[in-house]
């Protein structure tokens, strides 16, 4: 495959940081411009703080299957995939029919026969759930799941997990990122009392002695392990936790924002049989449509099922909107059977063993790794200590989740810019995420780029070869 472009030299007194963050540069110039454009009117110039990129982000006017464009006019193969939701990839037809179809006159905050369909096929999707609430977001459905917990069970605390992401609500910024037990900028003191934040590293001990106090009213995980199985979750694990909350009558909260409809149609609780108490879902759910998805057991949800007179407060202008429910009808019906997830985790099969190729035939202390249609690259900084990575091998025995979560953020930067040059957008966390669109060609295309900027990285000596 012919390079894009051939990389500059490193002239001296430049790091090889600074030559791929030009080339970066030199490669986008619309988006450059729309960037000093955008940040007069939007903080940042997104509205978003990890797609705001330094020094500074792509924009995007169209994506098809599993490529997207940018302002310049560059198609890029796509393992964003606006934010994970888009499993069928950009423009699937069916969901495009739908959307050209939708009436515009509808009325949108009004109770419609779309929010019953859509309500009733995720119903027949997820067992676990004899009731569904649409929200506007899913940071808004964990919100309204923490209130619904601690009404059904009296009790006043969430228990959630270590560098797992449910939301930027007040309440789950505390543990989300280190110091565990301390409140962010922004958020009151006085919400480090509503939230236990402990860690899912090795054995449930102090998880069970803590449920054992008596005042958490519900546990919240991702089922795929925290970050978007950045760290993965053993299912032994997983269901040992779901079956230490009902021990001590704690409501389980399954947080399927990723893996709801994308490790199989009714996500990781079909696939394992978890039967939560509370499903949260949204992306691939909702159509990539802005929205959310509360799910739940009948005595749970009951307590919002009586309008203004609910025990429960929730309300939300625009929770269910039919244009929202239009797209994620759409979607659902082409999920159903099963068969475009299967091709999506194929592909990142495929993906994760060329990868793992790349780091052998390099020599590099790195490999490829995740679950389902996932895919993430770990590396070892040239600095950081020998931990017996072999190259191309995903073992993740000898390697602290909080080391796979938490790479030096200037390589990750650098991988997204080089990448980026070579035409592939991947996330900021080192990889993304694959859809049923995906082929040979994004497959050539991927790993050509990651040997071409992985080669660079080990030349400069910025990641360890073994």
């Amino acid at each position: 495959m012919k390079p894009l472009r051939e990389p500059r030299p490193t002239a001296a007194g430049e790091s090889v940081f600074d030559v791929m963050r030009q080339e970066y540069v030199d490669t986008h110039p619309a988006s450059q411009a729309m960037y000093l454009r955008a940040k007069l009117a939007l903080a940042g110039g997104s509205s978003h703080n990890f797609r705001a990129l330094q020094p500074f982000p792509l924009y995007f006017t169209q994506g098809r299957g599993a490529l997207i464009w940018d302002v310049d006019g560059t198609p890029h193969v796509d393992h964003a995939l606006n934010g994970a939701s888009a499993i069928l990839g950009h423009a699937y037809p069916t969901v495009v029919e739908a959307i050209r179809a939708y009436n515009p006159t509808r009325p949108g905050a009004t109770n419609t026969e779309l929010e019953v369909l859509w309500g009733e096929r995720l119903k027949a999707l997820f067992p676990a759930a004899d009731l569904v609430r649409f929200t506007g977001s899913g940071s808004e459905s964990s919100t309204l799941a923490f209130r619904l917990a601690r009404a059904f069970t009296g009790k006043p605390r969430i228990l959630r997990f270590h560098r797992s992401y449910h939301g930027w609500h007040d309440q789950l910024m505390i543990g989300n990122m280190a110091p565990y037990d301390q409140a962010p900028t922004g958020v009151p003191t006085s919400e480090t009392d509503t939230v236990v934040a402990m860690s899912l590293d090795g054995d449930l001990s102090a998880v069970a002695e803590r449920l054992a106090v008596g005042d958490i009213a519900a546990v919240i995980v991702e089922p795929s392990g925290a970050g978007m199985g950045l760290t993965p979750l053993a299912p032994a694990k997983l269901r040992a936790l779901r079956d230490l909350a009902r021990r001590h009558d704690v409501l389980f909260i399954a947080d399927e924002n990723i893996t709801g409809l994308r490790w199989a149609p009714g996500g990781v609780q079909e696939q394992l049989e978890l039967d939560p108490d509370i499903s949260l879902l949204g992306k691939i759910a909702t159509g990539g449509y802005p929205g959310g998805v509360v799910l739940g057991k009948q005595a749970v949800m009951e307590q919002i099922a009586s309008g203004i007179r609910s025990t429960v407060g929730h309300s939300g202008t625009f929770n269910g909107h039919p244009l929202t429910a239009t797209a994620a009808i759409a979607t659902i019906e082409a999920l159903v059977d099963g068969s475009a997830q299967r091709r999506a985790t194929m592909y990142a099969d495929r993906l994760k063993s060329a990868l793992n190729e790349v780091f052998a035939e390099l020599g590099i202390a790195g490999f490829a790794y995740g679950l389902a249609s996932t895919y993430w690259v770990h590396l070892r900084p040239a600095n950081a200590p020998d931990v017996g990575i072999t190259p191309g091998v995903a073992s993740l025995g000898g390697i602290a989740p909080s080391q796979l979560a938490n790479g030096p953020l200037d390589i990750s930067e650098a991988l997204m810019w080089g990448l980026a040059t070579e035409g592939v957008i991947n996330s900021i966390f080192n990889g993304g995420f694959t859809s049923a669109a995906h082929g040979d060609h994004e497959l050539e295309t991927t790993v050509y780029a990651y040997r071409r900027v992985l080669t660079r990285l080990r030349s400069a000596g910025i990641v360890s070869a073994s």
